[in-house]
């Protein structure tokens, strides 16, 4: 039999869990009273789910891009034990040589930009005394 990857539905059964969430599914406790791992697991994809939104937000915003799976999943861990913030998140992203290299290329195009009108202008202002003078 041929090898194959889990597609989207399959991941969410074996994906691996923190020890917070293995912690959360196998002590939850529905409202009747009774341990229900079933519903945690439900409750654990959702807020993944959930944490999802403002990191591809943050990612869009700040990179221009979709994360990665990889980025998904390292950051959402933070987000779930509430040890950072979307806005964090957008700081962080915007620590990374991804987005320096971007903002550096675009700063000093504008950068460039500026001299260049500076230089021009200081030509323009030398060509008008040197022709006031010229009469």
């Amino acid at each position: 039999m041929e090898k194959r990857d889990p597609d989207e539905d399959e991941k969410q059964y074996i994906a691996p869990y923190s020890k917070e969430e293995l912690d959360f599914i196998n002590n939850y406790v529905d409202v009747a009273g009774n341990q229900n791992p079933s519903m945690g697991r439900r409750i654990i994809r959702q807020r993944r789910k959930d944490a999802e939104v403002p990191i591809k937000d943050q990612f869009r915003e700040v990179l221009d891009r979709e994360p990665t799976q990889a980025e998904l999943d390292y950051l959402r861990r933070f987000l779930q034990i509430e040890d950072m913030d979307p806005y964090e998140i957008g700081q962080y992203l915007k620590g990374l040589p991804e987005h320096q290299l971007s903002a550096l290329n675009t700063d000093t195009e504008a950068y460039e930009k500026k001299l260049t009108e500076g230089d021009l202008a200081t030509v323009q202002r030398g060509a008008d005394i040197a022709g006031a003078q010229a009469q």
